[in-house]
């Protein structure tokens, strides 16, 4: 593992951050870890972290001092950064990185909504489920199903970060 001064902040339920920190794996970086407690203690919500992040949001990350958040953001940045010997993760070519960018944006539009649509109101409400929204979740899976019969991973033959988004959400 590399030494990056990469500061990683997270919690551990949050897929987006479970992506991230696959990345991170799968580069083999080596980064500080800073947990934060967003459900008791509120960390992400006290001032020196909204200075640092508006959006109080994670995973976030500082690379000694550009702040970057949003899952799918901070894997681009590092694989285009760290990534050299990993660079299939988010190809360079043209077409190879568009067929991952259609997934990414397939996954925070289409399947991870879906599944936060569909379980958040019963998981966080005790809300009875939607039916509506249970038929969107399915229907994005469907696609997802779809997407695997023409290749072996989600946007082509190799490994790359859109597989790790959709593993996470």
């Amino acid at each position: 593992m590399s030494w990056t001064g990469l500061e990683v902040y997270y919690t551990p339920g949050s897929p987006g951050c479970r992506a991230v920190l696959m990345c991170i794996r799968e580069l083999e970086l080596e980064v500080e870890l800073i947990k934060l407690d967003m459900y008791q203690k509120y960390e992400h919500k006290k001032p020196w972290f909204i200075r640092m992040n508006p959006q109080h949001t994670v995973p976030t990350i500082n690379d000694n001092g550009f702040i970057l958040w949003e899952s799918r953001a901070i894997m681009q940045y590092l694989v285009s950064k760290y990534g050299s010997h990993k660079s299939e993760l988010y190809p360079t070519e043209p077409m190879a990185r568009a067929a991952v960018d259609k997934i990414l944006f397939f996954d925070i539009g289409t399947l991870y909504k879906s599944l936060v649509d569909y379980f958040h109101p019963q998981l966080m409400s005790g809300e009875e489920p939607d039916e509506r929204k249970g038929n969107a979740f399915k229907q994005a899976l469907d696609y997802l199903d779809q997407f695997l019969e023409t290749s072996r991973y989600v946007a082509g033959d190799t490994l790359t970060i859109a597989d790790i988004s959709v593993l996470a959400t």
